[in-house]
C-alpha cells in the first residue's frame, strides 16, 4: 500500500464537553428531565469504552480523529480556529453550557468554514427554558442530542457521510 493510500481520507476534530475534566467530582448531567449523578465520567474504564468505538471507526473508515477537551471558552475558540489552519474536514463539538452563552464559539465556527456538528449528551430540548438557545447551532450543519457519548460517533459518521467518505 502506498503512503497516499494509507493516509487518512478525512480529518475530524472532536471537542468534548467542558465538564469531563471534573474527574473525581460528581458531575450533574441530565437526560431529559431526569438528573443523572455520574462520578469519574471519563474514568480509565469509561475512557476505553468511549474511545474504543472511535478507534474502530478510525481503522475501518480511515478517518483521523483529534480529540480535545477544555473548560475554557478561549481554548475552544483556538481549537476551532486550528481546525481551519490544519485543514480539518470537520468538527464535532459539545460546547456544554457555552452553547447558550457563547457568541465567540459561533463566530469561530462561522469564520473557520469547516462543517461542524453540535453534540449534546442530554436532550437539551427537554431541559430548562434558557437551554433552548443555542448560538453555535446557527453555524452547524447538524445537532445531535440525547444519545449520550454515542452522539459523538453519530456526529463523526454524519460528517464522514457529508464529506463523501
Amino acid at each position: 500500500m502506498s503512503a497516499k493510500e494509507s493516509s487518512p481520507t478525512v480529518t475530524i476534530n472532536v471537542a468534548l464537553l467542558p465538564p469531563v475534566t471534573r474527574m473525581g467530582f460528581p458531575v450533574p448531567l441530565q437526560s431529559g428531565s431526569t438528573p443523572l449523578k455520574v462520578r469519574n465520567i471519563l474514568s480509565p474504564k469509561r475512557m476505553v469504552s468511549f474511545i474504543s468505538p472511535i478507534l474502530i471507526l478510525v481503522i475501518i473508515e480511515n478517518i483521523e480523529v483529534k480529540i480535545f477537551q477544555s473548560n475554557h471558552e478561549g481554548d475552544l475558540v483556538d481549537f476551532i480556529q486550528r481546525a481551519y489552519f490544519e485543514k480539518a474536514d470537520g468538527i464535532v463539538i459539545n460546547p456544554g453550557a457555552y452553547t447558550h452563552t457563547s457568541v465567540a464559539l459561533l463566530d469561530a465556527v462561522k469564520s473557520a468554514r469547516v462543517p461542524t456538528v453540535e453534540v449534546h449528551i442530554s436532550k437539551v430540548e427537554e431541559r430548562e427554558d434558557f437551554r433552548q438557545i443555542s448560538y453555535i447551532r446557527l453555524a452547524c450543519i447538524k445537532t445531535i442530542t440525547g444519545e449520550g457519548f454515542r452522539g459523538y460517533l453519530h456526529g463523526i459518521d454524519h460528517l464522514a457521510a457529508e464529506l463523501g467518505k
